[in-house]
């Protein structure tokens, strides 16, 4: 979670939290990202912490933020670049 206080309701319960998104993505065969802008789903899909960086290939990514086709089309290409769809 970009904002630790967002997990608080999860502490009693079975939930896992990771500590980057690339650990979260080393975990999951799937994951879901419903952010803000553009910008917001680059800064959580790239880098050396991002998603690309922990998923394996054959993960799947969905993007569920209104952002713009060409923002789309750029993540499709450099994850199916990894594998990645």
């Amino acid at each position: 979670a970009r904002r630790l206080a967002s997990l608080e309701p999860y502490a009693d319960t079975p939930a896992k939290s990771a500590s980057t998104p690339a650990e979260l993505a080393a975990a999951s065969d799937l994951v879901c990202l419903c952010v803000v802008s553009d910008d917001d789903v680059r800064g959580v899909l790239y880098g050396d912490t991002g998603v690309l960086a922990g998923m394996a290939d054959g993960g799947i990514i969905a993007i569920h933020s209104t952002v713009h086709p060409d923002t789309c089309a750029e993540i499709a290409e450099k994850a199916a670049a990894q594998g990645v769809s």
